[in-house]
């Protein structure tokens, strides 16, 4: 069974609800999923098979605590298996979906 770290940053709880969401659909697969607050981590990606790294886009970026992790643990991170994702509420807006698109895809 291969385990998978779950790290994830959060401003008001949403991206916690997603993560958790996230790991419970990997865990009904198979996965053993670990889930870790970014703020307080307490789980190092190197004892893990792949990693999941998800935050919010706040005021057009990354959450400053994922970006900082991500920098920490950058030679383990592109040893591995590693995937990203982002929770926007943007997109929900008038023209959100476009703007989203056109900044990053």
């Amino acid at each position: 069974m291969s385990k998978i770290l779950l790290v994830y940053a959060t401003k008001s709880g949403s991206t916690q609800e997603i993560a958790e969401f996230i790991a419970s659909s990997l865990r009904q697969s198979g996965f053993d999923v670990t889930l870790d607050n970014v703020q307080s981590p307490n789980h190092h990606p190197s004892n893990y098979d792949a990693i999941i790294l998800g935050t919010p886009i706040y005021k057009g970026m990354w959450m400053p605590e994922l970006l900082g992790y991500a920098t920490l643990h950058e030679k383990v991170l592109t040893q591995k298996p590693l995937f990203l994702w982002m929770s926007c509420i943007r997109v929900l807006e008038v023209g959100g979906y476009e703007h989203v698109l056109s900044r990053w895809s």
